[in-house]
């Protein structure tokens, strides 16, 4: 059985920088910390108990960052989330489970702390579509401290992130439709720099372009709404849909009010179909279809894999992708 000296003798470092990568305990290069974490897994080297009950002694705190924007649509009374937005509910799991590990958090705000950050902090959950790469490296700072994106995946870097299989979500629920008898279809997204917007966009083009259909996407403001001005505009060079896929629930509920105004019945007239599955989908009239994401253990398993680097487990970076569910109810019903 593999020891902390193999491991540091494989990847030619000393045992006490081993011993910082399993711990999470002081300064190690990123450069340094990927060839540990290799020599680890090629020699299938679990750290001992003693190292992990060391770490678990201490009482961590860990800070979720959201940003202005997110600020901006769900937190009231300063930075504190509101109730019954998806991103309040995603830190509702993280309450729980940060609780029951014993872990303090502290929320903050993403451009303030890009002009100051909190260093005093064990790790960080970076939460929602306006983080960076840059950030990513800002957070980890020099002592390469846990970092996990929540509903944030950034390609091609290793990071550890916990997502919602938007593609899939979307795909399924575009079949389903289109199975219902839609065929004009057309998709209201949010900025596609996020990655939950551009997974559901990317799901929705494949769907419709498997089915012989043309993909109609168009990009609106999801924070201020634009939809009067959007559109009159849509109709009038695209003509009228059969359904409306929206890229989330708050996009869904705009495209009631503009809809119902222009004189369109739904869904007699237009189908409509949302992403989430927010507290208020089920409560609008005509109660809105859409597919339900699971943000409650998205939360919940972004504190439990920040605890797991903390505790020195299982380190090699992971992508958590968390499988949805299309929620049938009347706004898409031919």
């Amino acid at each position: 059985m593999s020891n902390i000296k193999d491991v540091a003798k494989l990847a030619k470092v000393s045992t006490t920088t081993v011993s910082r990568v399993i711990t999470g305990n002081g300064y190690v290069s990123d450069k340094t910390r990927n060839i540990v974490m290799k020599a680890i897994e090629e020699l299938g080297f679990k750290p001992s108990k003693e190292a992990v009950g060391l770490a678990r002694r201490k009482r961590y705190a860990v800070g979720v960052v959201i940003s202005r924007r997110i600020q901006k649509l769900e937190c009231e009374d300063g930075a504190i989330l509101s109730k019954d937005g998806f991103y309040s509910i995603v830190y509702g799991g993280i309450k729980d489970k940060a609780e029951e590990y014993n872990i303090e958090l502290k929320i903050l705000i993403l451009e303030e702390q890009r002009e100051k950050l909190n260093e005093s902090l064990d790790g960080y959950l970076l939460v929602g579509g306006d983080i960076t790469l840059e950030d990513v490296y800002a957070f980890k700072g020099v002592n390469c401290k846990p970092v996990i994106l929540v509903d944030q995946h950034i390609q091609g870097k290793g990071i550890d992130c916990v997502v919602s299989n938007g593609y899939d979500g979307a795909r399924n629920c575009i079949e389903h439709i289109i199975g219902e008898g839609y065929k004009k279809i057309f998709h209201i997204h949010g900025p596609l720099s996020h990655y939950g917007f551009k997974e559901r966009y990317d799901g929705y083009r494949d769907a419709m372009k498997i089915n012989g259909l043309l993909p109609l996407p168009f990009l609106c403001d999801d924070i201020n709404d634009n939809m009067g001005l959007l559109l009159p505009q849509i109709f009038q060079n695209y003509g009228f849909p059969d359904c409306i896929f929206a890229g989330n629930d708050g996009i869904a509920v705009k495209l009631y009010s503009h809809l119902n105004g222009m004189g369109y019945e739904i869904p007699e007239d237009v189908g409509v179909v949302g992403f989430d599955d927010a507290i208020f989908a089920s409560l609008v009239k005509p109660a809105l279809s859409t597919v339900k994401v699971f943000r409650y253990e998205m939360g919940s398993l972004a504190i439990d894999r920040v605890r797991q680097l903390l505790y020195g487990e299982n380190i090699h970076p992971v992508k958590i992708s968390l499988h949805t569910e299309f929620i049938q109810r009347d706004s898409c019903r031919k």
